[in-house]
């Protein structure tokens, strides 16, 4: 990786592209910046990815294919176990 290269900068720059490039109107005005802006998420793209992380993102079975996901879930349940988180 780029030094001072964020992997969720990245992420979320390539959710954004396919987001504008997307036929559900709602999502697309609420995650894509607004007209002239030239990058970062739009108005709504911090409390839209919260609800799908409340609703509908499972992820035990994201972290089967992703990982490092896994690790970062593994690392949660150890500190929790350990009583430090």
């Amino acid at each position: 990786m780029r030094p001072g290269h964020s992997c969720v900068t990245g992420l979320r720059g390539t959710a954004l592209t396919r987001l504008r490039a997307g036929s559900y109107g709602a999502v697309r005005s609420g995650m894509v910046p607004p007209p002239g802006v030239a990058s970062g998420p739009g108005p709504e793209y911090a409390s839209l990815v919260a609800e799908y992380c409340r609703t509908a993102w499972r992820p035990e079975v994201a972290a089967e294919r992703a990982p490092s996901l896994r690790r970062t879930l593994d690392e949660i349940d150890r500190l929790v176990r350990a009583g430090t988180w």
